[in-house]
């Protein structure tokens, strides 16, 4: 099981932000509902691979620039921060 939290602006956004999670096959198309979305993901163990390490890749449909919405001068792109994220064994019966 894939559990996260995210830190996600949503006030910084021209439109509701979609994020997208995927682990190989797996994916997880969240809205967030506030600015600090918690999910889960369930995963199968051959969803994973057979390698040591698991890669887990999340995209943001769209970015803001803290200087183009006069918050400061900072010029980068950003999006959404990862506050936690944890790949967890399963737990009780299959």
């Amino acid at each position: 099981m894939l559990f996260g939290r995210l830190q996600v602006p949503r006030q910084r956004f021209l439109r509701t932000p979609l994020v997208t999670l995927r682990v190989g096959e797996a994916r997880l198309d969240l809205v967030p509902e506030s600015d600090e979305p918690s999910f889960s993901m369930r995963l199968e163990p051959e969803q994973l691979g057979t390698e040591e390490e698991v890669t887990v890749e999340l995209e943001l449909d769209q970015v803001f620039v803290p200087r183009e919405l006069g918050l400061d001068e900072d010029d980068r792109e950003l999006g959404l921060r990862i506050l936690d994220l944890r790949l967890l064994p399963r737990t009780g019966p299959a």
